[in-house]
């Protein structure tokens, strides 16, 4: 069975996982990163604010940066948990879900 992980670039769920899966010593046979761009994150403080309203939304994104800054993490490599990585800018192009299905994944992780 083919395992592949789809994640944001340095997410920290993502790290999470892989993590458990090399303590596990369950194999992960590709990853697919997407790079977490600007657009991306003003879409998220967008659907954060239209459920929570856009005080708690600034206030959750000024805690978020808060805590980067005083416990930052260590950078991902993702290479180190499979040597089928690959890094996409947009998720829904042509190009990357063509990479994607040619993986044959059986379980994609998102």
């Amino acid at each position: 069975m083919k395992i592949g992980l789809l994640t944001l670039n340095q997410s920290q769920y993502g790290k999470n996982i892989l993590e458990e899966f090399r303590q596990r010593q369950i194999p992960v046979d590709s990853i697919f990163v997407v790079h977490n761009t600007t657009k991306r994150k003003l879409k998220l403080l967008q659907r954060v604010a239209k459920k929570l309203g856009w005080l708690e939304a600034i206030i959750l994104t000024i805690l978020r940066l808060t805590q980067s800054f005083t416990h930052p993490s260590e950078p991902v490599s993702y290479e180190k948990f499979s040597s089928n990585t690959f890094y996409f800018e947009l998720l829904h192009s042509k190009e990357s879900l063509k990479i994607i299905q040619d993986q044959a994944i059986d379980i994609l992780i998102l």
